[in-house]
């Protein structure tokens, strides 16, 4: 109580008053500073002059009268005791590992999933024993870097959303002269949530040219310091190259020493322009594996060559393989061919080569300097040959024309198909090339140059970038659908500058290139918008935001506000005490609630599923969370909770758990997309341990079934007809650091005739 008093800051009790911010602020006020360890005398030293002191201080001494009491030596011993219990304990202190650590920015709450985390110790500490004592909760895979006395904790694969996540360190010192051994220090626990993820449509948007909406663009980037810029495939962060100076050690006379050389690196950015992690060093034009498992990139070894290096994405770029050396300097990034194959030019020929630097038979003669573009799973090349656009198929090495002229630009769409750009005398021709034919979209008849092509995430539309026929014309772009209809439709503002532009996956964002007024290129991210949402897309909205109040109103206690989403049948479940609404004073509270999946069974009705995050009141730790199955449906001009169902209860902290579920119509196939908290064992994900099964209990046989390591996503495929079943997640997914789930978890599927 004695030392609580002292440490008492009524400030910071003020600022952060809330639950979740307690546990830093007492960390805080209970934590002291490291200092570099002492002399290894100075606790005889100090011994000495204290002892000394202790006897002048009771020797005899001349005193005023009216002070003339006898004086008891048990005060000036107290005081001399109390001198040497305090700097022994200080010196323990200064040779215990520091525990005076604060969030970066204190207080924080909600980190993005894309971010590292920082952890600022507020003196030295043993930098490789804090780092090597990190534990992070749910299981994570990461590397780590220190920016000063900043740990910066770096997520190999995005972070989960919705997800409350512990860190541990468990830092030991090296042993200090005159110890026996190093002293361990209590874990410094930090504990956080990571933002919510919007709830994805029951029908997928169309990203057709006329239902697009630009919204705004935000510089990310300083001018100069990104040269380039492509989206990871889960479209998560950004892989830039960026030019640093060369660290260099300065000889004997250092004002003879000329400025150190400046080198390309590659480095891993989120969208809000945050640098994550350094990918490579002496390394250009970067490509990532379709997988998200590889980065390809270039480096120049001499002013003549130039070699082909592949790494594992997790890595620096320490243990990067060199797989292939070409003459000269590259115009453009490797073209990945699947995720374990790269093709290259190589003067006039394109050449494969695996990731061991063995080189397949296929060799093809290319126009010098050609683009090439290889389908998702890597079946099919194509590039630009003396006879014009070709199609190659790897396995076999047969080839077809499928256009004559000169091709200058390849992009493939998700759904198979080939988009290119011919050029004419007139000028530059978008083409389109499927299994059932060729389409011209679009043509200039003013001499534009078109350069580089992105698909939309559902294949409906391109996007192109473009430049006057002038020299001095600045780059645009604009939107084309893919099947030809309407005209093409400006992107943006057309004074400003759009170069080479990249849509992201999900289809929300476009990075891009621009010059500022000294010429230097500065890197900027555009938001677009749908701008029509269908009839069941604009109901879900509407039923969501029910819900959204609902959870709100619960998490506030205000037992009216949420009994007013509530239908009859719905309340009276709320009322017989099994399902309360509200948390009783000394229980565990409310902490967070979200919606985790939304499914449509009919254009008026949904079901709903939430989870309810609870923490203890005495420690603010969240400790458990449950589910309800709402069905929410339309009475008239709004919605309301007709029905609820209990879900399942889960202690957090046993193993992966699912963050979400998505249930998608993609005829003639339903999809259900699995999200989980944890960095999962690949081996332990399969079809036998997560499936689906109908209502009377038998399999579904998936047409599909892709696990994604970097989103920590499972992905099934199946016919499903109208009717319920149940997604099964069993315990025998583990994760990485072999820990099972607590439990079977079971998720009700609705087909409803909404989707069919």
């Amino acid at each position: 109580m004695w030392r609580s008093a002292l440490n008492r800051d009524p400030e910071l009790e003020e600022l952060f008053a809330s639950g979740p911010h307690r546990e830093v602020v007492e960390l805080l006020q209970a934590s002291r500073p490291a200092q570099p360890p002492l002399d290894p005398y100075f606790r005889n030293h100090l011994r000495m002059k204290l002892m000394a002191e202790a006897r002048r201080s009771i020797s005899p001494r001349s005193q005023p009268r009216w002070f003339a009491w006898p004086r008891t030596p048990l005060l000036a011993t107290a005081a001399a005791a109390a001198a040497v219990v305090l700097t022994v304990g200080v010196y323990h202190a200064l040779h215990q590992a520091p525990t005076a650590v604060a969030v970066v920015p204190p207080g924080i709450g909600l980190i993005r999933t894309a971010e590292p985390i920082r952890i600022a110790f507020t003196g030295p500490v043993d930098k490789n024993a804090v780092a090597q004592s990190v534990r992070i909760e749910p299981a994570t895979l990461y590397t780590t870097r220190w920016d000063g006395q900043t740990l910066v904790i770096i997520p190999l694969h995005p972070l989960a959303s919705n997800t409350g996540y512990t860190v541990k360190l468990v830092p030991q010192t090296a042993p200090a002269p005159n110890t026996v051994a190093a002293t361990a220090a209590p874990p410094v626990v930090v504990r956080f949530v990571t933002t919510p993820a919007a709830v994805s449509p029951v029908v997928p948007p169309s990203f057709r040219s006329d239902n697009l909406t630009f919204v705004g663009e935000i510089s990310i980037a300083d001018p100069g310091a990104v040269t380039s810029a492509s989206w990871t495939p889960d479209g998560q962060a950004l892989i830039v190259t960026r030019t640093v100076a060369e660290a260099v050690t300065l000889g004997p006379s250092p004002s003879a020493a000329t400025l150190p050389p400046v080198v390309p690196e590659v480095w891993s950015m989120t969208p809000q322009g945050t640098l994550v992690r350094r990918l490579a060093t002496r390394a250009t034009l970067p490509a990532v594996a379709p997988d998200g498992r590889h980065l390809a990139f270039w480096r120049q070894d001499r002013p003549d060559q130039s070699s082909l290096w592949v790494s594992a994405f997790e890595d620096d770029g320490t243990h990067a393989t060199q797989i292939a050396t070409v003459g000269g300097l590259p115009n453009r990034p490797a073209t990945w061919v699947g995720s374990d194959r790269l093709a290259y030019g190589d003067a006039g020929t394109l050449r494969l080569v695996d990731l061991q630097g063995t080189p397949p038979p296929l060799t093809v003669a290319i126009t010098p300097g050609a683009a090439a573009a290889a389908i998702n799973d890597g079946r099919f090349l194509a590039t630009a040959t003396a006879d014009g656009a070709a199609i190659f198929d790897v396995a076999s090495g047969q080839s077809k024309v499928v256009s004559a002229g000169a091709a200058t630009t390849f992009a493939w769409s998700s759904d198979g198909r080939l988009a290119f750009i011919l050029s004419a005398a007139s000028g530059p021709q978008l083409w389109v090339a499927a299994p059932d034919g060729l389409k011209q979209l679009a043509a200039s008849r003013s001499g534009d140059r078109w350069s580089d092509i992105s698909w939309s995430p559902d294949s409906s539309s391109l996007l192109v970038a473009s430049r006057g026929a002038s020299t001095d014309a600045q780059p645009s772009a604009f939107f084309v659908n893919a099947d030809g209809s309407g005209k093409p439709v400006p992107f943006a503002a057309q004074d400003r500058e759009y170069t080479t532009p990249r849509w992201s996956p999900d289809g929300g964002s476009i990075v891009f290139l621009r010059g500022d007024e000294t010429g230097r290129a500065r890197l900027w991210v555009a938001t677009v918008r749908i701008g029509e949402l269908s009839p069941a897309d604009a109901a879900q909205l509407d039923a969501v935001h029910v819900v959204t109040r609902f959870l709100d109103a619960r998490q506030r206690g205000n037992l009216a506000d949420a009994q007013a989403e509530l239908g009859p049948q719905a309340l009276a479940t709320y009322q017989n005490g099994n399902l309360p609404l509200v948390t009783a004073p000394g229980d565990p509270y409310i902490a967070r609630s979200y919606v985790f999946g939304v499914q449509l069974v009919s254009p008026d009705q949904f079901l709903v599923t939430v989870r309810i995050v609870l923490a203890d009141p005495k420690t603010h730790q969240e400790i458990q969370f449950f589910e309800e199955h709402l069905t929410v449906v339309r009475h008239g001009e709004r919605f309301l909770i007709d029905a609820v169902q209990p879900g399942i209860t889960t202690i957090i902290g046993q193993g992966p758990s699912v963050v979400s579920v998505q249930v998608q119509s993609a005829p003639p196939h339903q999809q259900v997309t699995v999200k989980f908290d944890a960095d999962l064992a690949a081996a332990t994900v399969s079809r036998e341990s997560i499936y689906l099964r109908d209502s009377s209990g038998q399999r579904t046989d998936p047409t599909d079934f892709q696990f994604d390591p970097n989103t920590r996503t499972v992905t099934i495929m199946a016919k499903l007809h109208q009717g319920r079943y149940t997604l099964v997640v069993t315990t025998g997914v583990t994760d990485v650091n072999g820990h099972a789930a607590a439990q079977e978890y079971d998720y009700t599927v609705v087909i409803g005739s909404g989707n069919d």
